[in-house]
């Protein structure tokens, strides 16, 4: 029922903004009031659907009135991305007739004197109602909840005639100076890490693709590119340990931490032949490897472990879920061959 889709970061920076301020392009704006975190977002939005051609955008708002703010006054900020764009936008919400609801959504899908248009919406196009004519959903609020997350995708993302992509916009502003081994903490990322939960809840292919990027935080053989279905933007290039250090904290947030943790210890039986783990060896970032082991014989024994991670480390070499058994298997061989050397046990 979904269109392929792709999850946009679109980074704005207060230097991009104050960028626009110098050059006094918000001074000649007709009655433009938004806050610096609301202009990143109206910014952030613009250059993510004309770098990535999204005619048609559905805005998400937790507040009516946000919603009608920001409708009327992105057309003229999107101009400040691209001039040469003719950018309409309209509101709508929950107590609005659904006649007039059905009317913004045509003029969405027909995008009649304009280049590209956005719908605003609060407490209404989530669930219920279906709607095939965007290609790009954006979430301008942080306060939204997982299952909000993903009905407002599952609706927008509705496969149409024509449409074989889609776009999950999700702005960030990010604030001047932020460095890339402490930015990844900063709760601006939020709103990126609820998407991402959502997503992959209704989404068995990126809920792959981000597992197997945990998996690989443990085999120490991390790619340099995110995972294919998320994708960071912004207007100048970012560095690529920024890049990384977002990437990694956007996958350890979203995945279980089973999955690096099986990947450190195939790791260390590629290195040492054995799965089995002295108590003194310690990993990168901490762990005692041996007490996770301990751990998941733990489930196992309880009922527990889940049948395709039982397989995986039962392909481990050496690995074993009694130990007290092999060591007693190793102790009698060591005793009959004693015996059969003395003559005597």
């Amino acid at each position: 029922l979904l269109c392929d889709f792709k999850i946009v970061v679109s980074i704005i920076t207060d230097a991009d903004t104050a960028r626009l301020v110098d050059r006094r392009a918000l001074a000649e704006l007709d009655g433009v009031q938004d806050d610096t975190a609301t202009l990143a977002s109206h910014l952030a939005v613009a250059r993510a659907a004309h770098d990535w051609n999204a005619t048609r955008t559905i805005s998400f708002h937790t507040r009516v009135a946000q919603a009608y703010w920001f409708a009327q006054d992105h057309p003229q900020l999107a101009r400040l991305v691209n001039p040469a764009e003719a950018v309409a936008a309209e509101a709508t919400s929950g107590a609005v007739p659904a006649g007039a609801r059905q009317a913004a959504l045509d003029r969405l899908r027909h995008l009649t004197g304009a280049d590209r248009r956005l719908l605003a919406n609060a407490r209404v196009l989530s669930e219920g109602v279906d709607v095939p004519a965007g290609d790009a959903v954006a979430f301008i609020d942080p306060k939204r909840s997982v299952i909000d997350i993903a009905q407002a995708v599952g609706r927008a993302m509705r496969t149409a005639p024509g449409k074989t992509r889609g776009l999950v916009i999700v702005p960030v502003h990010l604030p001047a100076g932020a460095d890339p081994d402490t930015a990844a903490d900063a709760t601006v990322w939020k709103p990126v890490w609820d998407t991402l939960r959502a997503l992959r809840s209704i989404d068995e292919r990126l809920a792959e693709q981000l597992d197997t990027y945990r998996y690989q935080l443990g085999r120490r053989t991390v790619p340099t590119e995110a995972p294919a279905r998320l994708h960071f933007h912004s207007v100048e290039e970012l560095d690529v340990r920024f890049v990384e250090a977002i990437t990694t904290q956007a996958v350890r947030t979203t995945t279980a931490s089973w999955e690096e943790r099986f990947g450190q210890l195939e790791a260390y039986a590629d290195e040492h032949g054995t799965s089995f783990v002295p108590k003194s060896f310690v990993t990168a970032d901490g762990l005692r490897l041996n007490r996770w082991v301990l751990d998941q014989r733990s489930l196992r024994r309880k009922g527990k472990m889940p049948a395709e991670r039982q397989a995986r480390l039962d392909d481990l070499p050496d690995w074993t879920w009694d130990p007290s058994e092999v060591a007693w298997e190793d102790g009698y061989a060591h005793l009959v061959a004693y015996a059969d050397q003395h003559g005597t046990s």
